[in-house]
């Protein structure tokens, strides 16, 4: 979990710049977290 805390505001920031929506980085997250059986509870965003 530890990788994944150091690492996650990078990987926003490239998934950012790679043009995914917040709601795009959102599901992806989700995605990753849920692959590697982590808890995610995380809202989704507005709008």
């Amino acid at each position: 979990m530890r990788f994944i805390e150091r690492n996650f505001i990078p990987l926003n920031t490239m998934m950012e710049r790679a043009g995914m929506s917040e709601t795009d980085i959102y599901h992806r997250t989700r995605d990753i977290f849920l692959y590697l059986k982590l808890p995610y509870d995380a809202e989704p965003p507005v709008g």
